[in-house]
Formats: C-alpha cells, structure tokens, sequence
C-alpha cells in the first residue's frame, strides 16, 4: 500500500499532508500502523467520541484513508471507512465547500470497494458513499449497479438506504432510474428492503404513501437484526439507555412515517400485541405520542391502551394508564382499569417516588370518582408531596412524557370533595416557616406550597376552611399566592381582611411600594372580598404611565372595566405594540372599560385564523380566553370556529398530559364563541 516503503509506514508523507499533531492524525497513523503490523485494530466506536468538526484537518487525510480501506487487514478496513464516513456526515452538516471536491476524487475509489470480497467492508463503503452527496449520480450508479451482485441482506438494506438518501441530491438524467430501482426494491425484496424502499419513496415523491402492509410485515418480523448494520439506529453512546435494535427500529421507522397517520397507527395496532417486548413498548410509547397529536388516533388506539393497562412491563402500564388519565372525559368507559391499579405501588421512574397508583388517583379524580381519595390523601401528606410543581407536560412533540400533572392539576375538579382533602392540605400549610417582610422577595417560594396554595383557591368558597392558614402565609413567601387565592374566596374569606388592610397600610406608610405586583394583589383581593374597587382602581391609575408595565397592569385594568375609565389612553397606546399578547390584552381590556366589547373582538378573533392554520402560542389560549370572556365573536370568523373545531390534529403547545387539556379548552372555547355569533 501508498502508506508503506520498503515494509515501513511512511508516517512522514502523513504528517506532511496532515501537520504533525491532532487527534485525527493519530487515529489515522494508530490505524496505518495497526495495518502494518497486523494487531488488533482499535475499537471502531472511538470514532464516535473524536471531538467534532475534524473534517478541516481531514481533508488532507482523505487519501490515506481511502488508502487503508483499500488493502491490508479487514478489521482496518473497515475502521478507516467508517470515520471516513463520520468525517463526512460532519462536513455535509457543516456544509463545507472544500469537502466535496476533496470527497469526489476518491469517490471512485470508494465505489470499487462495494465489489470487496468481505461483507463487512462492502457494508462500511456502502455507508461511506451514503455521504457522497458532492457527487451523488457516481454513487447511486454504483450503488444501484452493485446491488445484483451482492447477496448479503445488510449490505443491500444500507444500499437502498444510501440511494434514498441521494436520490434528492441526483441529477434530473439520474434521479428517474434512482426512482425506478427504488421501486423494484419496494415491489421484490427481502420484507426489510421492501419496507426501507417502500418509506423512502413516500418521503421523496409527495405523492406516494409508504405500503402499511410491507411495513406492517417487516416490522412483525421474528429477526431484525439485520438493522443492526444501520449506523442510524445503533450508535454505540444510545443503546444502554434506549434499547436494542428492535425497539430503536420502531421508532425509527415510526419518524419516517412523519405524516402518515394511517399506517403508523396500524403499525402501533399490531406491534403492542407483538412477543417481543421490545417492540411491544415502543409501539406503545408510540401510540401514546399519536393520541396526544390527533383525536382519530386517540379514538382508534384507546382500545389497544386500555388492553395493556393491565401489562406486565411497568413502562407499558404506566404510558397505558397515562394516556386515559389524561383523556379525562374521552376515556370515561375505562375508569374502572383505572380504579383496578389504586393499588400499583410501581415506581414510574428510579429517580423519582411517582407510583402506577398516582397516574390511576389523577384520572378517577378527572371523573370527580371518590374511590381516588385515599390515596390522594395518603400523597398529600407524605413527607415529599408527589402532585408537586406544576410540571408542564414536556413540549409537543414525536414522544410522550408520562410525567404526573401538579396538585391544582390534578385536585382541582374534586372541589365537591374539597372537605375530604382540606385538612392534610391545611396541615401543609400551617408548617411553612415566617419570613421578615422585606425577605419574603428575596426568598424563592415552595413549589409544593405554592401549588396547594393555588388549588385552594381554585376551589373558592369551598376552600374558606383554610382561610386562617392563608392568613398566615400573607407575611411569608408564599404571600401573593396566597392572597390571589383568598381573592378568589371572594366574601368567604373575610376572616382575612384585618391582616390584609394592615399590610396595605405598611406599604402606604413606608411611603414607596415594596413590590408593584405585590401591592396590586393585596389590592384586588380587598375589593374581591368588600366589593369596594377603589383602592385597586387607585393604584392602577398609579401605575399606569410612561414607566407602566403592561403585562402585570393590563388584566387588572380589564378585569375593573368601567372602574379604570382614566386609563383608556394609557391602554390605547399599546393597541399597536410589536408584541403581540400585549396587543390582545389591551384590546381585551379597551372591551372591559368601553362596555363596547363587540367594537374590540375582531382584534383579538385574529387569532382564530393562526389556530384554524394550526399555528399555536401560550398567547393565543389567553387570547381565545379573553374572546370568550367578552362574549361575543366577529361573525366573519365562523369559518375559522368551525376549523378550531374539526380539526383533527389536537390544539396543543405542550406535550404529554397537557396535549389533551388544552385540546378540550380551545374546542369548548372555540364552540362557545361559535355558538356566540349571529348568523
């Protein structure tokens, strides 16, 4: 070989080419010296941990390489044609200009490999030319020319592979025979190559749809290991913490499938009755990502989820019973699989103290069932409060995290089981410590707290019982929680207006507030619980100026109407803010003070058309919100109601439990402002 003379390595003639320092360079002469002596080469897998973007220093190598893989042992071989394709991947993603000149003067090199009387280095060139995509009509052709000649069924998956992923990149004189090949590949071939051509040509020509039955097929198959070959699905940092290859390869496929909801829903139908459990809990993880996208997912997978509530595998239950907690009224046929594991004292994670028992607990609480009341009271009272923080439910996506929703979550709709649940939350309460005033802003608050404290006052009057340990939180971090709660008790907490007009005369005296967001909600409370708005309307003209903050000032205002008359002008002047929920709570709140709500909803229905789109914020839940709150909908945004409405990709911008609740909010929003307007 070029790298040899005279039976030694001409390192000289590397480093020269390559500089004389650099971990490439020592992979690439370890693998040239391995060559030269015949030892046991180094392990292929270090390549994956190589600091990354080595392809500036790899360009000069790029002939030693190919060099290596040319001649000498077989294990060398295929060592050099594996980081040559890593390399490779990482200058394609770098979209490096000098790199696909470098590439194309080997390429036909490369090619001549692919005929190697080894398997495995046919299989490493086969993934080398993947990458090619500086010259993509060589590496199809060759592709597609050494495919009769070969019969290893690894070889010739990666090949139908490679070609779909170039087959884009092809030339128009090449591109209708790279088709063409795929085709015969997807019509005659093993069921694995059937499968890999059958979802490259959906991918590629938009109108094509992969086949349910060869995928179905493939993946029902007893042995795919021969996926194991595919770099894609195995890297060697995943497979400890993710699983083998059969597992890895339904999700693979499942993310190939992107839009085809008919196939991958079938394909979850089958699989979660598979024998092999790997297969079988990925494609019930699978099944739960579908239901929480799509309603006619969720209605045609229930049934397969209710059937593996009851699974031996902990992780099958718990994304089972997850999926019809979360579905609430939508899964009300199977309150009774939830009811059947109050007594599942699984762990749903080694980090955590979550149990199968919490996920059954929050559903029936969903359905208002008391059979979940022991439990949640057990939960309640432990020494680490398991319906916690408020966890957000993960961000919408391929994948279902199967977290437990927070207290106020999950307890809100048992507001007529509010006596049973009281005392443990009352105790809670009762035990979080006193800071000094000026401290309790400095002080980050419990999350646990914090979220019981807001549970009680979702439940208003039926929470008064635990108006004295409310009370008691007004002088400690907990305060403006926990006077945004009494102010939802409205008159029934008027036990706590001494402390709270004795806290807003503090502040009048000290003679500069301590905090703006603070005063304004010690303010609202006063008026919820008198009726007397003044001194809210007061500190709200206050703050309503050039220094104002419109995002903390702006729902108060709306929510005094008529009361902040002066501050119309101020409001007016953030109608054509560059942010947009400033602009839909101010207009919002123009509605509130004018009594002309009506004048002020078409501003805020322009959000219908970006959600009938499919185009979701935080923001327009607010917005939609606040639509509702006035009332009334432009008529000229029927059309875009009646979209929110039968659409079926869910309404979401979270993931997990939250993909269903706030599905069912923008629908029931969307068919009270339907139901609004006037034909």
């Amino acid at each position: 070989m070029a790298l040899r003379e005279s039976g030694d390595i001409d390192l000289a003639r590397l480093e020269r080419a390559c500089g004389t320092a650099g971990p490439l360079l020592d992979v690439v002469r370890e693998l040239a010296v391995q060559a030269d002596r015949a030892e046991n080469p180094r392990n292929a897998d270090d390549a994956f941990f190589l600091p990354r973007s080595l392809y500036a220093e790899a360009i000069p190598a790029l002939p030693f390489l190919v060099e290596l893989a040319g001649s000498g042992e077989e294990d060398v071989r295929v060592d050099a044609l594996n980081l040559l394709a890593r390399l490779s991947r990482e200058a394609n993603d770098h979209e490096d200009p000098e790199w696909d000149p470098a590439l194309r003067g080997v390429l036909p090199d490369l090619a001549v490999l692919l005929a190697a009387p080894e398997a495995e280095v046919r299989l490493a060139s086969t993934r080398a030319l993947a990458s090619a995509v500086g010259d993509p009509d060589l590496a199809v052709s060759a592709l597609c020319e050494a495919w009769d000649e070969d019969d290893d069924e690894a070889v010739r998956l990666c090949a139908v592979l490679a070609v779909a992923d170039l087959a884009g990149l092809c030339s128009a004189a090449v591109l209708p025979e790279a088709l063409i090949w795929l085709r015969e590949r997807a019509a005659h071939g093993s069921p694995h190559a059937r499968m890999a051509a059958s979802i490259s040509l959906a991918r590629l020509v938009e109108a094509d749809r992969a086949d349910p039955d060869a995928v179905i097929r493939a993946l029902s198959e007893p042995d795919v290991e021969v996926w194991r070959y595919i770099p894609d699905l195995e890297p060697p940092y995943v497979i400890p913490s993710y699983g083998g290859t059969s597992r890895q390869l339904v999700h693979w496929v499942d993310e190939r499938l992107a839009e085809d909801l008919v196939t991958r829903t079938r394909l979850c139908a089958v699989l979660a009755h598979h024998r092999d459990p790997d297969r079988r809990s990925e494609a019930i993880k699978v099944a739960a990502a579908l239901a929480a996208g799509w309603r006619s997912a969720s209605a045609e997978l229930l049934p397969v989820l209710a059937e593996r509530a009851a699974d031996e595998a902990v992780e099958d239950r718990l994304h089972a019973l997850h999926v019809i907690a979360a579905m609430g009224p939508d899964a009300a046929a199977h309150t009774e699989l939830l009811a059947a594991a109050l007594d599942d004292d699984r762990r749903l994670h080694s980090s955590t103290d979550d149990r199968i028992a919490d996920v059954a607990a929050w559903g029936l609480a969903w359905h208002g069932d008391p059979r979940c009341l022991p439990r949640l009271v057990e939960r309640l009272g432990a020494e680490g409060l398991v319906y916690g923080p408020g966890d957000l439910g993960g961000s919408a996506g391929t994948w279902y995290p199967a977290r437990l929703p927070g207290a106020a979550d999950v307890l809100a709709p048992l507001r007529d089981h509010a006596a049973a649940l009281l005392p443990v939350i009352r105790d809670r309460l009762a035990d979080v410590p006193e800071t000094p005033p000026q401290a309790h802003m400095r002080a980050r608050p419990s999350r646990a707290e914090a979220c019981l404290v807001r549970l009680v006052g979702l439940w208003e009057e039926e929470g008064a019982p635990a108006v004295p340990e409310l009370t008691g939180l007004l002088g400690s971090r907990l305060a403006v929680p926990a006077v945004e709660a009494l102010a939802a008790m409205g008159p029934a907490a008027g036990d706590a207006l001494p402390v709270i007009e004795e806290a807003m005369r503090r502040t009048a005296r000290s003679g500069r507030p301590i905090d703006e967001f603070r005063d304004l909600a010690f303010a609202r409370a006063h008026w919820k619980i008198t009726g007397d708005p003044a001194r809210l309307a007061g500190l709200v003209s206050a703050l309503a100026g050039p220094r104002g903050l419109p995002d903390r000032i702006l729902p108060y205002i709306a929510e005094l109407g008529p009361h902040a008359a002066a501050c119309e002008g101020w409001v007016r002047s953030f109608l054509d803010s560059n942010r947009e929920r400033v602009r839909y709570k101010a207009a919002y709140a123009m509605g509130r003070i004018t009594g002309r709500p009506s004048t002020w909803a078409g501003m805020l229905a322009r959000v219908l058309d970006h959600i009938a789109e499919g185009v979701h914020h935080p923001a327009s839940w607010e917005a939609v919100r606040d639509l509702a709150a006035l009332g009334t909908a432009p008529n000229g945004h029927r059309r875009e109601l009646r979209t929110i409405l039968e659409a079926d990709r869910r309404h979401r911008c979270s993931g997990g439990w939250r993909s269903f609740s706030e599905d069912r909010e923008m629908r029931g929003l969307a068919a009270a402002l339907l139901a609004s307007t006037e034909y």
